[in-house]
């Protein structure tokens, strides 16, 4: 198997071998995050996470693991102009982070969220960003 031979490479980090759940060195996903044809697959991961978080009050604990995989799929949303469903993806992932306890990645949330609507001049997303009714 392909993910074994990158595992042992130190490539790939094995996070639960009964789910087949793996991840990618941070080097490397940096560099395939740079790389043109990625963006049909940052779509179709910003597409999964939407989904798996649509019922996130219901299912709030089984989605701890996606937690970490939220802040580059706001990054490509907000990149292609898909505000709504950024600011969506962001608010379901900070509640549930905030939930379940997982303090540090629901501050790292919202900073993204404070530092994308600064460089893009969004002072309403900013004022909602700290609680404020725009």
């Amino acid at each position: 198997m392909r993910a074994n031979k990158l595992v042992d490479a130190s490539l790939l980090r094995m996070l639960d071998r009964d789910r087949q759940r793996f991840q990618l060195h941070a080097l490397l996903r940096e560099e395939l995050r740079n790389l043109a044809p990625l963006g049909e697959f940052q779509a179709a991961h910003a597409a999964a996470l939407e989904k798996q978080f649509a019922d996130w009050e219901g299912r709030w604990l089984e989605r701890r693991e996606c937690l970490p995989e939220v802040i580059p799929a706001v990054q490509y949303l907000w990149g292609k102009s898909e505000s709504s469903l950024a600011v969506l993806l962001t608010y379901r992932g900070f509640r549930t982070a905030e939930r379940i306890g997982e303090l540090e990645i629901a501050l790292r949330i919202l900073q993204q969220e404070e530092t994308l609507c600064l460089e893009l001049g969004n002072k309403n997303g900013l004022a909602a960003s700290y609680g404020i009714k725009p």
